[in-house]
């Protein structure tokens, strides 16, 4: 491979690679036994195979670095959307990514939405979906979707690349399940502890959460509940990732629209977000 950093005309063997209009060449790996070469770009990962292209996929945003695992059955990628992304060499088919913060916290999702994360990280990540000129788009964070797509154990599976169109049957992927249903809101309007209640400050920006900390073993949320036109259904309330033990009114399907309803949650924490 020649002319392939920073370049718009890479060559392989001599002969020029094809990008797209405006498309840059960032990066290149080759294989353990050479005879395989993967090549990053602005728009677009491929894999050449002795004078042809095997695979071409687009990517998201640049490729800025590519790797090819030693046994030859994965493509990884690097992207300007500070994820890592992993292919399956045979084919170019997506397997898994994974974003990871500063912070350390990270979260790995398949193209079908299973994911797992470590704490505090189910929000890092979600789903944008346009729903027409007359209607505000929806974003969709993984953490609403927990009970349904929660499931590290399918993180090796599909690395692996075993069949996951059993799970799918059950679940659905995550695009068609966004896409036709609507999360309904929740607000926190208020807490109170010992017949107590505070107002609840509202978050300055959409992804912003209230915080609120008590030293009490338990709290009362009076919650805002406002149905979409999906429904409505148990609030579930976790903490690390464990379901903490609630009880007061649930919502039923579209009875509870616009209705704002007291909820005694029984939380045996010293904190709650």
């Amino acid at each position: 491979m020649r002319d392939w950093q920073n370049s718009r005309e890479p060559t392989y063997r001599g002969v020029p690679i094809r990008l797209q209009e405006n498309e840059i060449a960032r990066a290149v790996a080759a294989s353990a036994d050479g005879s395989a070469l993967l090549l990053g770009a602005d728009y677009s990962l491929r894999l050449l195979h002795g004078d042809r292209t095997h695979w071409e996929i687009p990517v998201p945003s640049p490729a800025w670095a590519v790797n090819l695992s030693a046994d030859g059955r994965y493509a990884v990628a690097a992207l300007g959307d500070g994820t890592l992304r992993w292919y399956s060499a045979a084919g170019g088919a997506e397997l898994l990514a994974l974003f990871v913060t500063t912070d350390g916290r990270w979260i790995a999702w398949t193209p079908e939405g299973y994911f797992d994360h470590a704490e505090g990280a189910e929000g890092l990540v979600g789903y944008h979906i346009n729903r027409g000129k007359a209607i505000d788009p929806d974003f969709v964070l993984s953490g609403q979707l927990h009970a349904r797509f929660y499931r590290p154990d399918l993180m090796a599976l599909k690395l692996r690349g075993e069949d996951l169109a059993a799970v799918l049957a059950r679940t659905g992927d995550v695009k068609s399940v966004v896409a036709t249903h609507r999360a309904p809101d929740l607000q926190l309007l208020a807490w109170c502890v010992r017949g107590t209640c505070n107002e609840a400050v509202p978050a300055g920006q959409p992804d912003e959460r209230p915080s609120i900390r008590v030293d009490v073993p338990e709290i009362t949320l009076r919650i805002a509940v406002n149905d979409r036109g999906s429904g409505a259904g148990q609030i579930t309330v976790r903490r690390n990732q464990a379901t903490v033990a609630t009880t007061g009114a649930k919502p039923a399907g579209r009875a509870a629209t616009s209705k704002s309803s007291r909820w005694r949650w029984n939380l045996v924490t010293t904190s709650l977000r």
